[in-house]
């Protein structure tokens, strides 16, 4: 974009953060179901509903990981995300509307 926002865009863009913060934190907790992609780490297999193959290919993935790799299997089963991407992004957008976001309603 070579042009500067306007003050409705800028708004609209605030206002949208606001409403995001508040449902991201309506939705606290981890979200259960199978992996999604994204760090491994933050997934954990319900031992319930989770193969030992599965348990042994998250943990194998986690190593992975951490190791900077970032192709490998991802058949883990059911099992809960804590949705870390979303913590962090909830405080960068806070920052920043505690910085520039006061614009007049």
């Amino acid at each position: 974009m070579n042009r500067a926002l306007s003050t409705d865009e800028i708004e609209l863009l605030v206002s949208f953060a606001r409403e995001y913060i508040q449902f991201a934190e309506e939705m606290t907790g981890p979200n259960y179901g199978p992996y999604l992609g994204g760090d491994p780490r933050h997934f954990k297999p319900d031992p319930d509903d989770s193969t030992a193959e599965e348990r042994e290919q998250h943990r194998q993935a986690c190593e992975a990981w951490e190791q900077g790799e970032r192709q490998f299997p991802t058949g883990f089963g059911m099992g809960t995300t804590q949705d870390r991407a979303k913590d962090e992004r909830c405080q960068r957008l806070r920052r920043l509307l505690d910085e520039y976001g006061r614009v007049p309603r």
